[in-house]
């Protein structure tokens, strides 16, 4: 008799414990989710959360089981329902905001939020074409289209696309291509 009453013991206990998986981390390398098994007591919330959409500056939100965690604010986490749809706290690609150099009057442009830094500048050997006034200038993104590795250079961290940045990288190499001759 004590044997059954243990029985129904543990299956009262495994009945009030509710299963469900929450998005843990970005994306393995072949895109699948990368997944958590959590659990809630009866009568418990079953919630998942993350970082809210778009995750701007970089925030650091992580992702997991429970509601979001005391240290982070409504600004930048959020959390879901994990009872009525696993992995309800969708991954959000964190973007960031920086600033590239003004080439003309050495200013610091503000560049849109984004996932990754890129600037762009003319290589040192670029002469300035009449038309070309944006190469010239520099700024946010990656080279623009019309410009090829022989005149624009795409750099990735934050403002690396001042002379100054530019003449450093180039110093070493025709401190090398000196050297061979």
């Amino acid at each position: 008799m004590i044997k059954i009453a243990v029985l129904c013991a543990m299956l009262a206990c495994a009945s009030a414990l509710q299963s469900y998986t929450c998005i843990d981390d970005a994306p393995d390398a072949d895109g699948a989710d990368t997944t958590i098994d959590c659990t809630a007591e009866d009568g418990a919330d079953a919630e998942c959360y993350g970082a809210k959409s778009p995750a701007v500056l970089n925030s650091k939100v992580g992702y997991g089981c429970g509601a979001c965690p005391a240290d982070t604010d409504d600004d930048t986490c959020t959390d879901c329902d994990g009872a009525s749809a696993s992995n309800c706290n969708t991954y959000v690609v964190p973007s960031m905001t920086w600033t590239c150099k003004n080439l003309d009057d050495g200013s610091d442009v503000d560049c849109p939020a984004a996932a990754e830094i890129h600037c762009f500048g003319p290589l040192e050997t670029y002469t300035t074409v009449t038309g070309e006034e944006v190469l010239a200038t520099g700024g946010c993104g990656e080279c623009p289209g019309a410009y090829d590795d022989t005149k624009c250079v795409t750099c990735d961290t934050e403002n690396c696309n001042s002379a100054a940045a530019l003449v450093s990288f180039l110093a070493p190499l025709l401190a090398l291509l000196f050297w061979l001759q």
